[in-house]
């Protein structure tokens, strides 16, 4: 996470911005395009905030950038991106000062949802599958496949069906033009469509379950595509991979990007910034574009 951030500094003035916490920007790869190039201020904006300007001036905007390009900097002896997230008080959202995200997790994994959410209930069936493990689905979620809060809130979004959809938006009058997938115009872009029917979406998952036979699990199967929808195999490497693939598939729903595997194997670099160090080592001993 870039705010409150002992290694993350504008001058010596750890960053910190309202509006662009409000608007769930809080890690460095918010800020970086597919080529991994910092974005300018106004690709920053067409590209995070829908183009409006009013939310952040490039002048912070700027000491921001500028803060992460010392991050960057190979010639900074302090840089240590093994322990950005995983270190990083969260007091400012909750209010305590002695709460870390470890905490907040074990407390949520107390909280379990049962099999009678509706939105559980619809993923089942829509499965076609007599049951899913909900509980260890999000034990998992909550504490061990990743460090990183926006996937994870990403991931619990999408498994309560509140993530954002392209007929979502149209029902709100965000998208007053359609309702439909931008790749098949004719069908509604519901979360199904996105993450199970979009013949794009399909080839897309169908070289990811290559790369992980290929280059992690052999053995690996996963025709109900459980495994691909809940992040809940044994092997926390296959649930990150299935959770970044799933955020980078919104994202290009989301702006209307087409799909490239060079694109996502980059998305998939700027996501291990702060990451578990076993997730780390193996992600990038496989992670090369083919």
């Amino acid at each position: 996470c870039i705010w409150q951030n002992n290694l993350i500094k504008d001058l010596n003035r750890k960053l910190w911005h309202e509006k662009l916490i409000r608007y769930q920007i809080l890690y460095i790869s918010e800020l970086v395009d597919d080529e991994g190039n910092i974005m300018s201020y106004r690709e920053f904006c067409r590209a995070r905030l829908g183009g409006a300007h009013h939310v952040v001036n490039p002048k912070d905007y700027g000491d921001i950038r500028m803060a992460i390009r010392r991050f960057c900097c190979t010639e900074i002896p302090t840089k240590n991106v093994s322990n950005i997230d995983s270190d990083l008080k969260i007091n400012f959202f909750i209010g305590t000062t002695n709460t870390r995200t470890h905490k907040i997790r074990e407390k949520m994994a107390a909280r379990l949802p049962v099999d009678e959410i509706p939105a559980l209930k619809a993923w089942t069936r829509d499965l076609a599958v007599e049951s899913i493990n909900w509980e260890l689905v999000f034990k998992t979620l909550y504490g061990t496949f990743t460090n990183n809060l926006k996937i994870i809130q990403f991931q619990f979004k999408l498994l309560h069906r509140v993530s954002t959809c392209r007929y979502m938006r149209y029902r709100m009058n965000i998208d007053r033009q359609s309702g439909n997938c931008y790749n098949c115009n004719t069908v509604l872009e519901t979360l199904m469509h996105i993450y199970i029917e979009c013949p794009i979406t399909k080839l897309f998952v169908a070289r990811v379950n290559r790369l992980i036979k290929e280059k992690i699990d052999p053995s690996y199967s996963d025709d109900t595509k459980i495994f691909y929808l809940t992040c809940s195999h044994t092997n926390p490497t296959i649930n990150f991979l299935w959770a970044i693939a799933k955020y980078y598939i919104s994202r290009n729903f989301q702006n209307k990007k087409n799909f490239h595997w060079v694109a996502f194997i980059n998305f998939m670099k700027l996501s291990l910034i702060g990451e578990k160090p076993s997730v780390v080592t193996t992600i990038t001993d496989i992670l090369e574009p083919t």
